[in-house]
């Protein structure tokens, strides 16, 4: 039998079929929850300890250190690395293509505009 190898995205959610942005935000969670393993494993801490730093149950430990990254949002992460003494640093990069959003009048970069408040003209391509 003949394997097909294929070449991956960079992001083994998207080479899973996830949406763009699924797969970044299941991306993100996964790298805060191995941080927040790391830390309790390496501090050698059982359930029971780690739940009580954490402020959560026993159980919800024990999800963490089975990797059930469907129970765990970002912002529940974010919380926990803090309870073990861990910064949270966020990178954003400007994407490596230029974004062309087309709208037809004055309407349309009103509402781009609305819906990013902190984005200048300068930043985005407009076909008016």
């Amino acid at each position: 039998m003949k394997m097909k190898i294929v070449p991956s995205s960079g992001n083994v959610f998207r080479d899973l079929g996830f949406s763009r942005e699924e797969a970044e935000h299941l991306r993100i969670r996964s790298i805060l929850m191995l941080h927040v393993q790391d830390i309790v494993r390496g501090r050698r801490l059982r359930q029971i300890q780690a739940a009580k730093i954490l402020g959560v149950t026993q159980p919800r430990v024990s999800d963490l250190l089975r990797g059930r990254i469907d129970l765990f949002s970002t912002d529940t992460l974010i919380d926990m690395l803090t309870c073990l003494g861990g910064q949270v640093k966020l990178v954003v990069r400007k994407p490596r293509k230029k974004l062309k959003v087309a709208f037809y009048g004055a309407v349309g970069v009103k509402l781009l505009f609305s819906l990013l408040p902190s984005v200048s003209i300068s930043s985005w391509w407009l076909a008016v």
